[in-house]
């Protein structure tokens, strides 16, 4: 809805249709319909009770949808509410407060930028399958599910550095490890050697990837592999950009605590992610992922299973960045 209260076409889940309706005739707004529910505007707006006439035929349609559009509400909300106990998990995993200085830090981003990496070659995945990305073109699917994911794309692929240099959000954390000093030759030699070889067991093994890591890069693309573009929105949506705002708001809080004034790339990155995933493209991602499961119940039972184990999944990875933090304080303070 736009703020003058008009209504674009495929908004129409928020119209109360028959409180439109209610009123005296002179009122009437054409505006205020969407082209698909009164598509004769030009007669409607020269003569309103013809108008109104018309409107009412159309009015179990216009019902319809609302409650379509309701069911769909409810299945969101009903994940959200399951899936909310293991999102606190996460968000107030003790990594977080582990992180007391650079070195804690470093071994963090070594985990994390495997769920950065995995986190692009899932929204890929879903352009690819979602959008026409061959030639000769042809209109695929959903022209609505198409816009979201370009929108996402767009803003994750080609986003801008401190600098105002075009880079992608991998891209970017790739640098904000190199200024703290982190070793990025771990999640660089993995990359290398799969693009060269298409061997995941190949790539974990020459770049001695951790194990929990791998378990978290397996588990996305089993997802991806299964070709259900509704699963790939769903883990998208609960488990990476429905869940980030939360994480990484935590994460800035302790982080910018610690080290104020020697990790501008690295917050800069946090930054970037509240903003974007925080509001625009968490929105987005809950809209795609409801065009795609539509009315089919058992979408949304596959979906509800998938999220939680992507939630679990992020766990052991956490469990794994702090068991590695507290074995290096371990071993500082028996040096």
């Amino acid at each position: 809805m736009d703020p003058v209260g008009h209504f674009s076409d495929n908004s129409i889940q928020s119209v109360d249709c028959f409180s439109y309706l209610r009123g005296p005739k002179s009122a009437f707004n054409v505006n205020r319909f969407p082209p698909s529910l009164l598509p004769e505007k030009k007669q409607v707006a020269t003569n309103g009770a013809k108008g109104f006439q018309l409107f009412d035929e159309r009015l179990c349609k216009c019902n319809v949808v609302i409650t379509k559009s309701n069911k769909m509400n409810q299945e969101i909300e009903q994940i959200r509410a399951r899936i909310e106990p293991l999102r606190q998990q996460i968000i107030q995993h003790k990594v977080y407060a582990s992180i007391q200085d650079i070195d804690d830090l470093k071994i963090f981003m070594q985990y994390h930028i495997y769920a950065v990496w995995d986190f692009m070659s899932l929204l890929k995945s879903l352009q690819n399958n979602l959008t026409c990305v061959s030639v000769p073109w042809f209109p695929k699917g959903d022209a609505d599910t198409r816009f979201l994911i370009n929108e996402i794309v767009v803003g994750e692929e080609s986003d801008v550095d401190l600098h105002g240099v075009r880079k992608s959000h991998f891209e970017l954390y790739l640098d904000a490890m190199k200024q703290c000093g982190a070793d990025t030759s771990q999640i660089e030699t993995f990359t290398a050697t799969l693009q060269k070889t298409g061997d995941f067991q190949l790539a974990f093994g020459a770049s001695n990837t951790p194990s929990e890591a791998r378990s978290f890069v397996d588990f996305t693309f089993q997802v991806i592999g299964s070709q259900k573009n509704y699963l790939q929105s769903a883990i998208f949506t609960f488990g990476r950009e429905d869940l980030i705002p939360g994480m990484f708001i935590a994460m800035v809080n302790d982080i910018h605590s610690h080290f104020p004034d020697s990790l501008a790339a690295f917050k800069y990155y946090l930054e970037r992610h509240i903003e974007v995933d925080g509001d625009h493209h968490s929105h987005l991602a809950l809209q795609m992922t409801a065009n795609l499961c539509g009315q089919n119940e058992s979408y949304w039972a596959e979906v509800e299973a998938a999220t939680i184990e992507s939630l679990q999944k992020r766990m052991m990875l956490w469990d794994g960045a702090l068991a590695q933090i507290t074995r290096r304080k371990a071993a500082a303070m028996h040096a």
